[in-house]
């Protein structure tokens, strides 16, 4: 243990820093956004006056105020598994396919009269 003295101090550095890490979709201290607030007031007045040097500055005193806090969206991504796909089976799309091409020759005129005889097929409606 005399070796490495500062590694218990790293350790609980380490653990420390993984405790209070930001999460997207968690909101920061309720001190911090009463105290950035302020800040963003500020730049939303800079703006309605059209002032951009003041409106940079409050967006900077904000960005302070929050420290790490600034840039964690309120709402955190959601990741979806992938879709679950698998090779269709050859033979059940062999057998779809050739259904399909029967099913639509079933309108064809030579398929309905194959005769040719527009009065026999006339009448067959009849």
């Amino acid at each position: 243990m005399a070796k490495r003295p500062l590694m218990p101090l790293l350790w609980s550095w380490m653990l420390l820093n993984i405790a209070t890490a930001q999460v997207p979709g968690e909101r920061p201290p309720t001190e911090l956004v009463r105290r950035s607030q302020i800040a963003l007031n500020e730049g939303r007045r800079a703006l309605e006056s059209h002032d951009p040097d003041a409106a940079r500055a409050a967006v900077a005193k904000a960005i302070a105020i929050l420290g790490d806090w600034a840039g964690n969206p309120e709402t955190a991504t959601r990741y979806y598994p992938p879709i679950a796909t698998a090779a269709f089976d050859a033979d059940k799309a062999r057998d779809w396919w050739l259904r399909e091409i029967q099913r639509g020759q079933r309108g064809l005129p030579w398929v309905k009269n194959p005769t040719g005889d527009p009065h026999a097929w006339l009448c067959s409606k009849v």
